[in-house]
Formats: structure tokens, sequence, C-alpha cells
């Protein structure tokens, strides 16, 4: 089931958020930057934020990759990454596992501001029913998304209690 040693939560913030002052011109970034993640599809699942209702607007991400470290062809070949402060999630703080489910969920007012977006990096449906698993010892065997938050991040499938 799940790995430990096999899979890593990361939370990443844009460094330049001052300069995000165009909602549609933030969107296209974090758009774009999922574009150009798509070599990790088998290797990552990641979930970004544009947080804000005024500018600047603030872009944030939670991603799953496997192993303990951001693969290093991820890091080569995508070079937005550069763009993106790294910090590895501590899962036994609970304040970053409830950042982290907040991240998942859509919370919103998240971190007291309003959400403009959230996206959902694509990874295909077997590796998608895989982290269903996966992040239940994260964030508990009651972890449920409701239907809303999965049609807001385009997930195709419904988590249950197991």
């Amino acid at each position: 089931m799940y790995d430990p040693e096999g899979y890593s939560l990361w939370f990443c913030n844009y460094k330049y958020n001052e300069e995000n002052t165009v909602s549609f011109v933030t969107l296209n970034k974090v758009g774009g930057f999922l574009q150009r993640m798509d070599l990790a599809r088998k290797y990552a699942f990641g979930k970004m934020l544009v947080i804000g209702s005024e500018p600047p607007f603030k872009v944030k991400g939670l991603w799953l990759f496997r192993g303990q470290e951001i693969p290093q062809f991820v890091i080569d070949e995508c070079y937005d990454m550069e763009l993106y402060e790294w910090t590895k999630v501590d899962i036994s703080d609970e304040a970053q596992k409830e950042r982290a489910s907040q991240m998942i969920e859509d919370c919103e007012p998240f971190e007291g501001e309003a959400l403009l977006d959230a996206k959902c990096f694509k990874w295909s449906n077997l590796y998608l029913l895989r982290s269903c698993f996966w992040l239940q010892p994260f964030f508990g065997s009651d972890f449920v998304a409701c239907p809303r938050h999965i049609l807001k991040s385009r997930l195709f499938m419904i988590w249950t209690i197991v």
C-alpha cells in the first residue's frame, strides 16, 4: 500500500508573486507550467492554486513525487522549476498536514484569502486510483473529497471512506 520511502509530498511557492498583477496572465503561467511538467506524468501528481481576489495573486502548489527527492530529470528539463521555492512536507507536523489537505480539497478561503482558481496536474486514471490509497496514510482513513471539489479539480472519481 503506502511506501513512505517511495513517495514524498512537496509544497511549492512562486518566487515572484509581486509580478502577478493580471489574473489571466497568472492563470496562463500556471497552465504553461503544468504543460511543461507533462514529462513527469508517471512520477508526479500536483495541485496548483492561484490565490487572491485582488492583485498581486499568489501561486502555491502541492506535489507528490516518487522517491524522497524531486526527480533530477524534472529539475533539468522543466525550466519553470527554478521559479518556485520547493519545501518538503513534514507529514508528522499537523499544521503542514492540514495545509496539504486544504490544498487538495480547494478549501476557501485558503490561508485567509479567496481562491481564484485551482488546477490539477493530470495523472492517468490508474495512477489517480492508486493516489487515493497513497493519500490516506497522510490524511487518515476518513479522507473524503466532496463532488464539488472533484469537479473543480477535474478529478473524475469519488474518494470514499475505506
